[in-house]
């Protein structure tokens, strides 16, 4: 997602709580809000959110919103401690920014109404038809992937590579599973899928690997041409 789609999605998060919160709000002096992300300085998505929350407090100095960072790392694990220690203080606003691994380990924590968290980044379908106070803002893995393979499908080509990030399996899991379902539908494309941890990619694996994918490529382009001559009467 693009740098500036996420500020974007961020402000509306806000503005969408802000509107929840409003009537309530005239008998408080602050209303706080967790914004659940990774806050370490670099992190493209956690620097983005955060300073899109201060941007809209710049611009909205009325607000009663408080903003309140609950960093999690985006450890599945520690996204549930962060968000049940915020509770127990009283937290029932939230906002995330964080994959589906951390999303689907604390989606039963918003099992009752009072407490709301607006998701502006995890797509896991494990996450769709919920009936949970989990509001996304973007589409699950599902129609995302049926979009990408439709896109792929429209371009010149028969052989694609894939490479799935292990470290957020309860998304690329199942978005690979229908990637290559819905691209297998709409076409004959052959599918190479390559695992790997994202933080560990070594460039130099992956030109053996195309290599290696070109020459089977070759060879299959070969084989099938010499079987259609010997088949053909």
């Amino acid at each position: 997602m693009k740098k500036t789609q996420i500020v974007v999605i961020f402000i509306v998060a806000v503005m969408v709580i802000f509107g929840v919160i409003w009537l309530g709000s005239q008998r408080q002096s602050s209303v706080t809000v967790g914004l659940v992300t990774w806050a370490k300085s670099g992190t493209v998505v956690g620097s983005s959110e955060l300073h899109a929350g201060k941007l809209f407090l710049e611009e909205h100095p009325d607000s009663p919103v408080e903003l309140v960072v609950l960093d999690d790392e985006w450890d599945r694990d520690k996204t549930v401690a962060v968000i049940e220690e915020a509770m127990k203080d009283g937290m029932q606003f939230f906002i995330a920014s964080h994959p589906s691994k951390c999303t689907v380990a604390s989606m039963s924590l918003f099992e009752e109404p009072n407490v709301l968290m607006i998701n502006t980044a995890s797509t896991s379908p494990a996450l769709t038809g919920q009936d949970d106070y989990i509001l996304r803002i973007v589409a699950d893995a599902e129609q995302e992937q049926r979009a990408i393979a439709q896109y792929i499908h429209s371009l010149p080509g028969n052989r694609i590579l894939v490479l799935q990030d292990t470290s957020n399996l309860p998304y690329t899991d199942p978005a690979f599973a229908t990637f290559s379902a819905e691209l297998e539908k709409l076409s004959e494309w052959h599918i190479v899928q390559h695992k790997l941890l994202v933080s560990d990619f070594d460039p130099g694996e992956l030109e053996t690997l195309m290599a290696m994918s070109l020459r089977i490529s070759i060879l299959l382009r070969i084989w099938k041409r010499s079987y259609s001559e010997i088949c053909l009467p």
